[in-house]
């Protein structure tokens, strides 16, 4: 349902935005909020010109619905992986909903602009699966962080090193 109803609201936003505005329009998030921002991001390639970013920023964002509900330290520690194994979700009954959880294909604004911050030692929303991401979107190695930190340290750290953020604020002002 979040995902449903957010990933919309973007778009009607963003069109909002590009008729009361001049200036660029980008999308960005964290933890959900990226998982969110990069879904969108995918799917708005088939929305009307208006209704895209020109560019998002991701941090502690990943993939693989399956793994962060079953493997994750935060579905962990609530129990969310024992209720999904109580009530028969197995991983690949979790993985059927990629589509509408994960971003399978490009995102609209296109790799060159895209900026991630991930945190090595995230296992909220693993690491491996936001790098993967990367990987293949073929985001540039100067617009991917890797930071050695966790989930919550990566944008609280970004309070007293905030170069990610600026320079994605640069690069939205020269498009």
């Amino acid at each position: 349902d979040h995902f449903a109803a957010h990933v919309r609201e973007l778009g009607v936003l963003t069109a909002w935005a590009r008729r009361t505005s001049g200036g660029p329009v980008a999308w960005g998030g964290t933890s959900l909020g990226a998982l969110t921002t990069q879904l969108a991001a995918v799917h708005a390639r088939n929305w009307p010109q208006a209704s895209r970013p020109d560019a998002i920023l991701l941090c502690t964002t990943s993939e693989g619905i399956e793994d962060i509900a079953a493997n994750g330290a935060f579905a962990r520690a609530f129990g969310l992986d024992r209720a999904l194994h109580r009530h028969g979700w197995t991983a690949a009954a979790l993985r059927r909903w990629r589509p509408l959880t994960d971003p399978i294909d490009v995102p609209a604004c296109g790799a060159g602009n895209v900026f991630m911050v991930l945190g090595r030692a995230d296992t909220v929303t693993p690491f491996r699966h936001g790098l993967d991401i990367a990987r293949r979107w073929g985001v540039p190695e100067g617009q991917l962080v890797v930071r050695p930190q966790g989930h919550f340290s990566v944008p609280a750290g970004l309070m007293a090193d905030d170069a990610p953020v600026i320079a994605f604020a640069r690069h939205l002002k020269a498009l």
